[in-house]
């Protein structure tokens, strides 16, 4: 009877082989996006807190997709104006987050607002993270393009109430996920903001599903993430010929409308 011993030893010396070519793959060239941060100073938010969170999602991002988070400067607002905003989509909501991201030194990258509440007309909700992005011709965005000169210093900001805070007396109350941590949350916004895109994954397993299951990017979110630079190079172009566009379609009906 032949013996099967040199077929299995031939077979764990291919797998041995293929692991060492996976271990010896190099990994790719880590892409840099900066980030800003502020926080406003009658919250609970404090510096060591939102450190530590930009900390948490720069590891995320670093492991998952070979992209470096890169901290342009953390600054603590102390303007009594600025410490609740406006999330609407209206003149003030507009104004207040692009007031709050230009407080300090200019902001580069996408910023982070860390914030005390969030109101939307005369309601307050106490539990709000919100990504505010421009979107292009492939994925939605939620600042419009019929309003692109408003809003397009708001592109690239995203909100966080203080609930989210771990110091927040009812923190507790309002954050459950079983597999994610409270820090998470930052990273999912960020995931909006370097995705261009407010959508959420219909599948479980990845951070920007739904529900957040799992602490991680999958390679097509990956990818796409990574060409962040050369998308935001040419959005801003394309959104001002499409807007230009609009202006000049939007101006044909009116002439062409029976009065």
């Amino acid at each position: 009877m032949k013996s099967r011993y040199p077929a299995l030893l031939l077979c764990a010396l291919t797998i041995l082989g293929n692991l060492s070519a996976w271990a010896e793959k190099p990994k790719p060239e880590l892409i840099e996006v900066p980030v800003s941060i502020r926080y406003v100073a009658q919250s609970h938010w404090t510096e060591a807190e939102v450190l530590a969170r930009f900390n948490n999602a720069a590891w995320i991002f670093r492991q998952s997709c070979g992209i470096q988070l890169n901290l342009q400067g953390v600054v603590r607002v102390e303007d009594p104006n600025l410490q609740d905003i406006n999330g609407g989509f209206n003149d003030q909501g507009i104004k207040d987050k692009i007031a709050l991201k230009e407080s300090g030194p200019a902001a580069k990258g996408v910023t982070l607002l860390y914030v005390r509440k969030v109101y939307h007309e005369e309601n307050t909700f106490p539990l709000v993270a919100q990504a505010y992005v421009l979107g292009d011709r492939r994925s939605p965005g939620n600042l419009y393009l019929e309003e692109f000169p408003r809003v397009q210093k708001a592109h690239g900001i995203a909100v966080l109430s203080e609930h989210y805070s771990t110091s927040h007396p009812q923190f507790a109350t309002y954050f459950h996920s079983p597999n994610l941590t409270p820090y998470d949350v930052d990273a999912h916004e960020l995931g909006h903001l370097l995705l261009n895109s407010t959508d959420h994954d219909k599948f479980p397993g990845n951070l920007m599903s739904i529900n957040g299951a799992e602490r991680t990017f999958k390679q097509g979110q990956c990818e796409r993430m990574r060409t962040y630079h050369e998308r935001e190079h040419v959005l801003k172009r394309q959104l001002e010929q499409d807007y230009s566009r609009y202006m000049r379609n939007s101006t044909r009906r009116l002439r062409a409308r029976p009065w």
